[in-house]
């Protein structure tokens, strides 16, 4: 049994671990000891801490959705007016897509994933759906501020989302093929524009 006080170290060190090696290797192809090996433990100490390893990678995708929804959130939290939030949620989003760690690759090997497991489609489906609140609540305020026209505040959250979380995974499947940088330009300026009241 590990030491007091030991067990969030370890804990996490498994699950970056396993991200690890999703991000190097897929969903599911490969194996507990090479978790361990890779977190430098013994194979038998990820059965202290997971029951299994469905339950492992339950937790690193659980992880992970929260990783984003927090730098989204902070993000937007920042941002002073609709708009700024706005942009902050491309901003966060896009952050994320272009660090070092293959964020989005690994999310979208979990996305691959959904349909064939109820617990990833559950927890993928609550990154969505928690995407689209955070960007109707900004959408609402905006339109009871006068900043923004009254709108299908549904339809053009989830239009927003699929926008950002598209993008994502494009500039993750060939980084080359645009500048996000650019593009992110382009996007908050084509909704910005639609949202504007000064164009209803």
């Amino acid at each position: 049994m590990p030491k007091r006080g030991v067990a969030p170290k370890r804990r996490q060190q498994l699950l970056e671990a396993a991200f690890d090696c999703i991000a190097q290797k897929g969903y599911g192809n490969f194996s507990l000891k090479e978790v361990a090996d890779k977190a430098t433990l013994s194979k038998g100490i990820i059965h202290y801490y997971f029951k299994n390893k469905g339950e492992l990678l339950i937790m690193v995708l659980d992880r992970l959705t929260n990783s984003l929804d927090n730098l989204v959130n902070e993000k937007a939290n920042q941002a002073r007016t609709p708009p700024g939030r706005i942009r902050a949620i491309f901003d966060g989003s896009f952050e994320a897509a272009s660090e070092k760690e293959p964020f989005f690759q690994v999310l979208l090997d979990f996305c691959s994933q959904a349909t064939k497991n109820k617990e990833i489609k559950d927890i993928t489906a609550g990154l969505y759906a928690r995407y689209r609140r955070l960007t109707q609540r900004i959408l609402e305020d905006g339109i009871q501020h006068g900043v923004f026209k009254e709108l299908d505040v549904q339809g053009v959250s989830t239009a927003i989302v699929g926008m950002v979380i598209g993008i994502s995974f494009q500039y993750m499947l060939d980084e080359e093929a645009f500048s996000l940088p650019k593009v992110q330009k382009i996007c908050e300026e084509l909704i910005l524009s639609y949202l504007s009241a000064d164009s209803a």
